[in-house]
């Protein structure tokens, strides 16, 4: 007996009743079986040709699939051709004027007809696959579990019955299964990668940002990005890999992971030009952290060292912790913490904010973790600092530092920090950013620092608008101690980027080669520079860059090959990473991802999602898959039917390839004959089930697995590993003779 059903699944309430995913089928077989795979489509190949050429009709009663309305169609059009082939050239030549022009249009469309006729099917089927693509894309980037495509599709299916009741077929084709999305996400995210490891060959410099943080489940999640420039500067900004560390997360098994992220991809260590971490000891230990590692493993190649960088974003928001003010925060967050722990109490204060008619209906939690989280918070209860004043003396809860001077002085000192720090934070966020561009943004909110100082010593609080709020007011204003705290911040800011400053040549160079003096440069570059200084016609072409990565790669690809030195520190520059920004932004959406309520999905589908809804410079090749798909059609189940999707010509035609001897049996016969059957073989031969059977040199991988749960059998499994048809023994036979 022929057992074909790997992926069916029968129906326990009606055995008669089963569902089937081609798509698995021809993926496996294209993935794991390449030469069996090929076999077939030349088998189907020649398939299609020869019944094309009979045009056979279909019997009375049976239902006729795709197929057969095209060959019904290709009989049609037989009397058709043969009458076109009848007019002779002498014939032919009777027509005049009009009435020849009208008979060579008439031929033109029966021959455009004839074109088109296999073509239609072919061309739904592949609208279908790309539907089934393109929504599997929407879905993984906006963040929705996989079984949203059941939903999504019937949706469509009501609107399409409403609007256009006609097209309802063509939705009904389009697959959306949970395993289907899944399956879909996960080769849009193999065809972004291999997009991507098509473009690092062209790399000539490239840099990797490393993060790591812990999922729902408490697993660490290793995230590397790379950023890498070819000849033309062309910068691609991409997700290299998501490595679930299951162990240690140190230095040495880190910088293993990387080293096979490196190698999967293709990339050489002689082109790294940088590496920026978040700080952490792992990462930037002096012996042993994964810099030190990677250092290492540069100077056994024999190139130079990279730039390690600790992330700008991070090293700003460890600056910013100097600002203590304790006295302060504690009183802020006490007071958020009474107004929003207890449900009816942050009922009543919001109705009091709506009742007052409010500018905001809330004040804002501070979490230390969130960056903009303090700024956010204090500036916000700032300016509802009387209606918290008058809300809790209500409530009988009174807040004496909300009228203390001295006090109010020191919050409004904080909120106008805070809220510059906010802003330099935002400018040092985002993708594509320039290590140049992040470095110059620090460098002028230090000068702003310099600038402060010498304004609040002098009581001038032009750009302090929340102590100047207050001051107006009667306020006193004590200048020493907001002093004290800018000269300690700007203390800490210098400080925390040394490793930026260690390459502020380079950078300066980068940004603005003209106006860089030539004897602080390095030596290899002096003579270049100098030739590029002294050139008005580069120095004119410069000035349209005005900081713009576009128009600076434009310039950069202008530039002669005379500047060799030059061009390659350009590249190295400009494929450095100023932050993990990217990283921060992965952790944000896998954790919407894998919350709590999807802590089950595994750890190849979280990376497929990831990928795909994190993809910034490629997009994934929805024709190329398409071509490579077969598109999975589904048929309400009828008795007699043949047991497996009726329209799917491809499946069938695999089957039939596979076992010529043995054709699908029907639903019926499947629960009246096979299925007791094979319950008895079971029992009767238990230790046979799981014994290949061998047909030859040419079926090799031939065999069969039974998946039998409590005596009763639930799925026939289909060989996943051996692309092929699975076998019982030679005594069983298949009873059933009804041709599809």
């Amino acid at each position: 007996m022929a057992i074909v059903w790997e992926y069916f699944t029968v129906s326990e309430k009606d055995p008669r009743y089963a569902s089937f995913n081609t798509s698995n089928l021809i993926g496996h077989l294209k993935s794991r079986h390449a030469a069996v795979y090929s076999d077939y489509l030349q088998a189907d190949h020649k398939r299609k040709n020869e019944a094309a050429k009979k045009a056979k009709t279909t019997t009375a009663g049976k239902t006729q699939t795709l197929i057969d309305t095209a060959f019904d169609r290709v009989k049609q059009l037989a009397t058709d051709s043969a009458k076109a082939k009848q007019i002779t050239n002498k014939e032919y030549a009777k027509y005049r004027g009009d009435e020849r022009e009208k008979r060579v249009t008439d031929l033109k469309k029966c021959f455009t007809w004839q074109q088109t006729l296999f073509r239609k099917p072919t061309d739904e089927a592949d609208k279908a696959v790309k539907a089934s693509y393109t929504l599997s894309e929407m879905i993984a980037r906006a963040g929705k579990p996989f079984t949203e495509g059941e939903f999504i599709k019937e949706c469509m299916l009501q609107a399409a019955s409403i609007v256009c009741p006609e097209k309802r077929a063509q939705f009904a084709s389009i697959s959306l299964s949970p395993n289907t999305v899944a399956e879909r996400v996960t080769e849009l995210s193999g065809n972004i990668y291999g997009q991507l490891r098509d473009k690092v060959k062209d790399f000539r410099a490239y840099s990797v940002a490393l993060d790591e943080s812990t999922d729902t489940t408490d697993t660490a999640q290793l995230a590397i990005y790379v950023r890498g420039v070819d000849d033309k500067f062309h910068v691609t900004e991409e997700l290299l890999r998501v490595i679930p560390m299951c162990g240690q997360t140190t230095a040495q098994e880190i910088f293993r992971q990387l080293c096979d992220a490196l190698s999967d991809a293709g990339l050489s260590w002689k082109r790294l030009a940088g590496i920026t971490t978040d700080g952490a000891p792992s990462m930037t230990g002096r012996k042993n952290g994964l810099v030190a590692l990677v250092q290492k493993k540069l100077e056994e190649e024999g190139v130079e060292e990279a730039i390690a960088l600790h992330c700008i974003i991070h090293q700003q928001a460890l600056a910013c912790k100097c600002l203590k003010f304790k006295h302060v925060m504690s009183v802020v967050v006490k007071v958020i913490n009474r107004l929003r722990s207890k449900g009816l109490k942050h009922r009543q204060f919001r109705a009091f904010l709506e009742e007052i008619e409010s500018a905001y209906e809330d004040v804002l939690y501070f979490t230390e973790v969130r960056w903009l989280s303090r700024g956010n918070m204090l500036k916000r209860f700032f300016e509802l600092r009387n209606e918290v004043k008058a809300f809790m003396e209500q409530d009988g809860m009174e807040v004496p530092e909300l009228s203390d001077p001295k006090w109010l002085m020191d919050f409004a000192f904080l909120v106008d920090i805070t809220h510059e720090l906010n802003v330099l934070n935002k400018k040092l966020q985002g993708p594509g950013q320039l290590v140049s561009a992040a470095y110059d943004n620090v460098k002028a909110f230090s000068t702003k620092l310099v600038l402060w100082k010498t304004q609040v010593s002098q009581k001038n609080l032009c750009h302090f608008p929340a102590c100047k709020a207050l001051a107006d007011k009667g306020t006193p204003f004590s200048c020493e101690e907001y002093v004290e705290a800018i000269v300690k911040l700007q203390e800490e800011f210098n400080h925390r980027f040394a490793d930026f400053k260690t390459h502020k040549s380079i950078f300066q160079i980068f940004a603005n080669p003209f106006s860089f003096d030539v004897e602080d440069a390095p030596p290899v570059l002096q003579m270049e520079l100098i030739d590029l200084q002294c050139s008005s016609d580069l120095k004119a072409k410069f000035r349209d860059v005005n900081g713009n990565e576009e128009k600076l790669g434009q310039f950069m690809r202008e530039l002669p090959a005379t500047f060799p030195e030059l061009s390659r520190m350009f590249k190295r520059t400009m494929c450095l990473f100023g932050s993990t920004y990217l990283c921060e932004k992965l952790f944000s959406t896998m954790n919407f991802n894998k919350s709590k309520h999807r802590s089950r999905l595994t750890d190849a589908h979280l990376q497929a999602i990831l990928r795909v809804s994190t993809a910034s410079s490629l997009k994934p090749n929805v024709a190329q898959l398409c071509e490579r798909k077969r598109c999975q059609f589904e048929t309400p189940a009828l008795d007699d039917q043949p047991f497996s999707v009726v329209e799917d010509v491809g499946f069938r035609s695999l089957m039939k390839f596979m076992e010529p001897r043995y054709t699908l049996p029907s639903r019926r016969q499947f629960a009246e004959v096979c299925l007791p059957e094979i319950h008895n073989i079971a029992h009767q031969k238990s230790a046979q089930l799981k014994v290949w059977y061998q047909r030859g040199a040419a079926h090799q991988l031939c065999g069969i697995i039974l998946a039998i749960k409590k005596k009763m059998l639930r799925n026939v499994t289909y060989c996943a590993e051996r692309a092929s048809l699975l076998l019982l023994p030679h005594e069983v036979t298949l009873r059933t003779s009804i041709n599809t």
